[in-house]
């Protein structure tokens, strides 16, 4: 989970740093980073608070914490990540899916005022190295079992025109994308309730576990008014297979 919003230079002062806690990134001077908790922790690898966390093995987790601001120093949001996942695909047999319904609980005391919807990651989802075939289906006849596309993927770096994402933005007509593998296995995203994905993928293909940083990355986007005072929830799917599980998955979960 990943969210954004202003100001543009998010830089609240702590104690550690009395004149500001957080970074422009990516360059001199750098790039003014927003607001922007992540669930998986900050730029030095401090991780956030599990708050609860339930699960068990036949039906799936809910869980409560409180992200970090990614760009900054171990700064907490003011602000909790709940996220149910549930397994239990009965009419799906064999699914290897998870449904994820996630909320922003939200409640700054800063004095920020959204003036504007900002793009958000309605999830944010990386692969490692070995997953970099980017796969889709984005013709004009979705659900009718029509060629996949591929696209080629790839990373121009923070700030560059046209976006630091290869191919980037990108409409899947059937609400899925996958990063799979040389043999077309890997991790499938749905989300339905959106028609634009973003995605690319940074380093060398083929190669590296999750401890470097070769990465795929999908993740659908729209834009969403996030004011200081709210609960924010959407929806998504995350799926493995092969192209064929993970696409036959997405039309399976689709709104009838």
């Amino acid at each position: 989970m990943s969210f954004y919003a202003g100001p543009s230079f998010y830089n609240p002062p702590t104690a550690a740093y009395p004149k500001g806690a957080c970074d422009k990134l990516f360059g001199h001077p750098g790039v003014p980073w927003p607001w922007n908790p992540i669930g998986a922790g900050d730029i030095d690898g401090n991780k956030g608070e599990i708050l609860n966390l339930e699960h068990t093995i036949s039906e799936g987790w809910n869980l409560s914490m409180r992200p970090l601001q990614w760009a900054c120093h171990n700064v907490s949001c003011e602000c909790e990540f709940n996220q149910q996942a549930d397994i239990r695909f009965n009419d799906i047999p064999g699914s290897t899916g998870v449904k994820l319904v996630s909320t922003l609980v939200n409640h700054r005391t800063d004095k920020y005022i959204p003036t504007a919807a900002v793009s958000q990651e309605l999830p944010a989802v990386y692969s490692n190295g070995d997953y970099y075939r980017l796969v889709t289906y984005n013709g004009t006849s979705p659900w009718t079992n029509a060629p996949t596309n591929e696209y080629v993927t790839g990373f121009r770096g923070a700030g560059a025109k046209g976006g630091a994402w290869i191919p980037g933005m990108f409409v899947p007509t059937e609400h899925w994308a996958a990063l799979v593998n040389t043999e077309g296995y890997g991790l499938g995203v749905v989300n339905h309730d959106v028609p634009h994905f973003l995605a690319g993928f940074s380093g060398n293909k083929a190669t590296g576990s999750s401890d470097t940083n070769n990465a795929g990355y999908i993740a659908p986007v729209a834009a969403v008014h996030l004011p200081s005072h709210v609960n924010y929830t959407f929806t998504s799917y995350l799926v493995l297979g092969n192209i064929e599980t993970i696409r036959a998955f997405a039309e399976q979960t689709r709104p009838k």
